[in-house]
């Protein structure tokens, strides 16, 4: 079975983990959740007698140590970089600081980019909180306009709250990992049928 390796990078309570989590269980746990995640892999059946397995990893600013940075980077196909929207440090950073480290231990990694956290555009609390501080929610064409400059192959949005554009996201990655996602015909790719099991 062909194996594949994504990894979630972003500063820490941007919901990276979270996503992570809500994926792998299916839900959003209610009680305490870790600042970090344990790697985990799914199977995704991609034709009638074809599988594949993808791992998926967890990493956060903290982990700046050389080698464990190399060690996690090392032989990755996909990386999604996440920011919250209602965080504009963690959106900046991404050109300060993400991108700089992918460049340098996974150059050849395909990047996704993700806005979490979309359900704090219905938050009238939040939002004027961000007022009070001069600041607002990043909006999906800000989002959009990252991912190209970065040259990201596409930009996601989703809230693990509600469990919205998640199964999006990971189907995705799927398709990155095996070669079938060109970039552009978005809507052909999706009509493969690929089944995740």
């Amino acid at each position: 079975m062909k194996k594949f390796k994504t990894i979630f990078v972003g500063e820490n309570e941007v919901g990276k983990t979270t996503l992570l989590i809500t994926y792998d269980l299916k839900y959003l746990p209610e009680k305490y959740l870790p600042t970090a995640y344990d790697d985990f892999s799914k199977i995704y059946k991609i034709e009638e007698n074809k599988e594949i397995e993808i791992e998926f990893w967890d990493k956060g600013m903290s982990e700046n140590n050389d080698n464990f940075t190399r060690f996690i980077y090392d032989q990755t196909d996909v990386i999604a970089i996440c920011f919250a929207i209602d965080n504009r440090s963690s959106f900046q950073n991404i050109e300060s600081f993400w991108i700089l480290e992918i460049e340098h231990y996974s150059p050849n990694s395909k990047i996704i980019l993700i806005g979490t956290k979309i359900d704090l555009r219905n938050n009238e609390e939040r939002i004027n909180e961000l007022k009070e501080e001069n600041q607002k929610l990043i909006t999906k064409e800000e989002g959009m306009d990252l991912a190209k400059k970065i040259k990201a192959i596409k930009y996601f949005e989703c809230s693990s709250l509600n469990q919205k554009g998640i199964e999006t996201i990971f189907n995705e990655i799927m398709l990155i990992c095996i070669g079938k996602y060109d970039g552009i015909n978005q809507e052909k790719q999706k009509k493969k049928g690929c089944i995740l099991n």
